[in-house]
């Protein structure tokens, strides 16, 4: 192979040093040209033009492979990542009433209270009296305005923790969360 082979930026003619006594830069001609790392031959003269053309470039190292397919990873998860948390974002949106009654998990110890005098979505932890028989604990009311209030023993809260009542609540995500700070709550005995 000789330098027809290669383009002209992939050829070192020269060799440069700097030399620390003088402080001088120094350059000089090489009598046989080198190539440059990692280039291969991408020039083909007296061949068909598909042969030598401006796609045919260095190869890469494995390290700059390796890095390549690792950004190409990182990429991909990224953009999986913003679609998959559109989708959580578009499924925490609670517009309606019939939003919430269709999305909230409701997990042990809340119970579902359905009432056919109101359209309110109410979830409550029943407890048993001394004498036997059940009461209210803990209860929670979202009206079909979405405004949520919270109830202990059968008394409104006006707040907890950062939350101000009633709230309004357009978010999956609200609820659950007002929902499990209050089940930590304790209550008197």
């Amino acid at each position: 192979m000789c330098e027809n082979h290669f383009r002209k930026t992939e050829i070192r003619w020269e060799t440069s040093a700097y030399d620390e006594k003088t402080g001088r830069h120094l350059s000089y001609r090489l009598k046989v040209p080198r190539l440059l790392p990692g280039v291969v031959p991408s020039q083909m003269p007296n061949c068909p033009d598909y042969s030598s053309g401006p796609n045919s470039s260095r190869r890469l190292s494995l390290n700059e492979r390796l890095i390549s397919k690792e950004q190409s990873n990182l990429s991909s998860a990224l953009n999986q990542t913003r679609h998959d948390c559109g989708q959580q974002e578009q499924y925490d949106l609670c517009q309606t009433l019939e939003d919430v009654k269709h999305k909230v998990q409701i997990e042990k110890p809340w119970q579902v209270f359905e009432s056919d005098t109101t359209n309110n979505f109410t979830i409550s932890i029943l407890q048993q009296s001394n004498n036997g028989g059940t009461f209210v604990e803990k209860c929670l009311t979202i009206d079909e305005n979405l405004m949520l209030k919270c109830y202990m023993s059968c008394v409104e809260i006006p707040s907890m923790d950062k939350f101000q009542f009633p709230l309004k609540v357009n978010s999956l995500r609200t609820i659950e969360t007002v929902r499990d700070v209050f089940t930590n709550i304790q209550t008197a005995p």
